[in-house]
């Protein structure tokens, strides 16, 4: 199985997310990369809540992309 790099962001809401796809990004001399949806995104992560429990992996398919809460738990 391959690993897939995510990069974090945090919208100004406060959501927050994991994504497949990046930003770069350079500010008052510091460089990095954020989570941006493109139309190459494939997975988005959100973060909410309680981590066990409220977290959600968003499949990306013809180029549609939908987020919605989960409770599913994340462990049996």
């Amino acid at each position: 199985m391959k690993a897939i790099k995510l990069y974090y962001h945090k919208t100004s809401g406060g959501a927050k997310y994991l994504m497949d796809t990046y930003l770069k990004w350079e500010h008052n001399g510091k460089k990095g990369k954020e989570g941006r949806i493109t139309d190459k995104t494939k997975y988005v992560i959100r973060l909410d809540g309680n981590l066990e429990t409220d977290c959600e992996l968003t499949i990306v398919k013809n180029q549609l992309l939908t987020l919605r809460r989960s409770t599913t738990p994340l462990h049996h």
